[in-house]
């Protein structure tokens, strides 16, 4: 699996795959099955072209002004008038200034998109049209044999009433669940248990804070998620 978007190095190393073997990367993100990861694609493309014309357009430019500065030089050394030449500058400097701008902007939207692009699936990774298709590798211990239907372990909590996710599903989308009375207490017996363990094998427990900046958390989820 090849990460294209955590801050960093890992982001400039996705950039410069895309950008070498942009039908590559195409083909393992078809093999996803969402024409919307495509067209992300796309437009991660598109921005980081116009980012590197605009770039090199700024850079091109600066090259003249470079130019217009040394010819300042030569003009008040033999005594002549400037005026011209200052103003030639005075509206390069401007050119830039705007270009800078639309750099930022391709830049930034370029960055955005890379982020949305999910990771690279790995070759060993069997192709199928969604979950149904999934191959399974191993397999340990022998499975319980029953003289009846079992059933499984949601609808053994729906129930016992110990999860709500009707509620949850409201707050959180689908595949979520409030957990109540006893599967509480087991969740947080289960968390305690792991606390101890590791705690016995010389692990400093520590607790982050609740709040986090952009940047320690951008590129390790789909920020777009939460703009919905």
């Amino acid at each position: 699996m090849v990460n294209l978007r955590i801050s960093g190095s890992v982001t400039s190393y996705g950039v410069k795959l895309i950008r070498a073997n942009p039908e590559f990367v195409r083909e393992n993100l078809r093999r996803r099955n969402d024409p919307n990861i495509l067209k992300l694609l796309d437009e991660f493309i598109k921005y980081d072209e116009k980012w590197r014309l605009t770039q090199t357009r700024i850079n091109e430019i600066r090259r003249k002004r470079n130019e217009i500065s040394r010819r300042i030089a030569q003009v008040k050394k033999e005594g002549g008038d400037v005026a011209k030449v200052l103003e030639e500058a005075e509206k390069i400097q401007e050119e830039i200034k705007r270009l800078k701008v639309e750099v930022d902007k391709y830049k930034e939207k370029s960055l955005c998109v890379l982020m949305r692009i999910p990771n690279l699936l790995h070759e060993s990774v069997p192709y199928g049209k969604d979950e149904t298709e999934n191959v399974e590798i191993r397999r340990w211990g022998s499975s319980p044999k029953f003289d009846f239907k079992p059933k499984n372990h949601l609808e053994v909590a729906l129930n016992l009433g110990l999860i709500d996710g009707e509620r949850a599903s409201k707050v959180a989308g689908m595949g979520f669940y409030y957990l109540k009375e006893e599967l509480v207490l087991l969740d947080l017996a289960i968390q305690r248990f792991a606390i101890d363990f590791l705690r016995r094998r010389g692990y400093v427990l520590i607790e982050s804070p609740f709040m986090l900046r952009r940047k320690p958390y951008e590129g390790v989820t789909d920020l777009s998620d939460f703009e919905r």
